[in-house]
């Protein structure tokens, strides 16, 4: 539908006039529409108000969901019921987080059987997704760091950071698992969810990491695609090897700043999305932060991830 909006001159909205005509990118107008994707249609000043026609959105653009989910598959009832697309849509991806024998690192070794994993990854083929297997490249828990010592980097807490020099340990456990995982899961197995590459700090050791994927991809005798989380502006090799990318740490007070980054890079993938999540969504005790968070994202951006085993709660809660 068309209506008349008024919007007050002076800064407020941005408003640029081309050749007589008004052109506004996106209006925020309180108390009359959420969002509006406007291309002027007329303007008449009146007053220093400027009433331009526009179309109107009848609702915000809707969200757009990926399901984070894990071995084992515990949760699944409570996702499926969302799939109608009633509410939202569901981005047909399956990020994937299997359950690693000794924690962070060992991302080949699951207390899952081949038989399980390849079971639940056709659940989801089924129903039209793609499957893509958690592998952080850069950093793991210090209890395995001692199986890779010509790796090491720096050590933290509970991490340890890794080099991805091709010619050292780490960068070939890497790569050999995850062809291993390709010939393990191929029938159902689509790529890797590539994690904290941000962590890659070096022009050096992005280049590497690139060259881990594109081998990987070179190697593998199925089809890769990468979706990567987490990435700093400067890297843009790794932003166009991805399908689409995200970030699950955004602090939401510079979700501008967020959407300015992910935006530009998300223009170099293949789909051109980008997810936003806050900070909280791990915590186990962050659930009214985690919810708060997503909200003030979706009052700006679209794209969100959920953890399946949240599902129940988080869906309700957020979209009633």
């Amino acid at each position: 539908m068309f209506e008349w909006v008024p919007v007050l001159l002076g800064g407020l909205v941005p408003v640029v006039i081309v050749g007589g005509a008004v052109v506004a990118q996106e209006l925020s107008v309180p108390g009359r529409v959420n969002k509006v994707h406007a291309g002027l249609l007329s303007l008449a000043a009146v007053a220093g108000t400027a009433y331009i026609l526009v179309k109107v959105a009848e609702a915000t653009r809707k969200t757009t969901v990926m399901f984070l989910t894990g071995a084992p598959w515990d949760y699944l009832g409570n996702i499926e019921p969302y799939f109608d697309g009633a509410k939202f849509n569901v981005w047909p991806w399956n990020y994937c987080f299997l359950d690693f024998v000794a924690g962070w690192g060992d991302y080949f070794n699951f207390h899952s059987t081949d038989a399980y994993i390849n079971e639940h990854l056709a659940w989801f083929k089924a129903r039209g997704f793609k499957n893509v297997l958690y592998v952080d490249p850069t950093e793991i828990s210090n209890e395995i760091a001692d199986r890779f010592p010509d790796s090491v980097k720096e050590t933290g807490d509970w991490w340890v950071l890794m080099t991805l020099d091709p010619s050292k340990s780490w960068f070939q456990y890497l790569k050999a698992g995850m062809l291993g995982l390709t010939q393990r899961f191929g029938e159902y197995l689509d790529g890797f969810a590539i994690d904290r590459l941000d962590r890659a700090y070096t022009v050096q050791e992005l280049a590497w990491a690139c060259q881990l994927l594109d081998e990987v991809k070179a190697e593998s005798q199925i089809p890769i695609e990468y979706v990567m989380n987490t990435l700093q502006s400067w890297q843009t090799e790794a932003a166009r090897r991805a399908a689409f990318i995200g970030s699950d740490g955004v602090d939401v007070s510079r979700l501008g700043e967020a959407m300015a980054q992910y935006g530009a890079l998300a223009s170099l993938t293949q789909l051109k999305r980008y997810y936003l999540v806050g900070r909280n969504w791990w915590m186990p005790s962050g659930d009214e932060g985690w919810i708060e968070d997503v909200q003030v994202i979706l009052s700006k951006h679209d794209f969100i991830f959920m953890p399946d085993y949240k599902a129940s709660t988080f869906i309700p809660a957020l979209f009633g």
